[in-house]
């Protein structure tokens, strides 16, 4: 087993998860600007601010300890990588609602952070609109996030990054691939991604 290219496939996830909540907190210093810099709305502000740079700090190491390494992911390999990333998104996750105002306990903030992944639609939150509105972007891009499955979109990514994606999308998906070569794979994960963009506009024209 290739540990380098487990860490460093995983600092991928973890690049991109740091990403996401980046441009929740590019929302949060647009709220800041438009409706001033009230407590909540400045722990928001900090909180993603704080969770994006360390994830994406963190992943952009993992992903030098490993950038050398080209051997191509084995079963084995992409099934520890698919029980790690779930668990690691849903650490990650955690971390905005944790650090912000009113904030989460460790244990909640898990739990909230695994609610929206798993789309499950269960919410520790007794009081939702107490907390900041980019806390509660960040809370509907994790359900829209793992409504897609999240890992559809790591295949996309690893497959330009000359990662292997075939093995792991054997073991998250249950599509017959197994002869896929890299562009079959890239093919398959944006056509996934195509799909689930419409829905999502439509679903949005449908709410305006």
């Amino acid at each position: 087993m290739n540990a380098r290219i487990i860490i460093k496939t995983l600092g991928v996830l973890a690049i991109l998860m740091g990403l996401a909540i980046g441009a929740c907190w590019l929302y949060s210093w647009i709220v800041v600007k438009t409706e001033g810099g009230n407590e909540l709305n400045l722990s928001a502000y900090k909180a993603l601010g704080i969770s994006a740079g360390t994830i994406i700090g963190i992943g952009f190491l993992m992903y030098l300890t490993g950038i050398r390494c080209k051997h191509e992911l084995l079963r084995r390999e992409a099934m520890i990588i698919v029980g790690l990333s779930w668990i690691s998104v849903s650490l990650l996750g955690a971390l905005p609602y944790w650090l912000c105002e009113p904030g989460l306990g460790v244990f909640d903030s898990i739990f909230e952070s695994v609610s929206g992944f798993t789309t499950t639609g269960s919410t520790i939150m007794n009081d939702i609109e107490a907390f900041p509105k980019a806390i509660l972007l960040w809370r509907s891009v994790t359900q829209w996030l793992g409504g897609i499955g999240i890992l559809v979109v790591f295949v996309s990514v690893l497959s330009f990054l000359g990662v292997g994606s075939r093995s792991i999308m054997q073991q998250e998906s249950s599509l017959n691939i197994s002869d896929s070569g890299a562009s079959r794979i890239r093919d398959v994960a944006f056509t996934l991604l195509k799909v689930y963009l419409t829905l999502t506009v439509v679903c949005l024209l449908g709410l305006i």
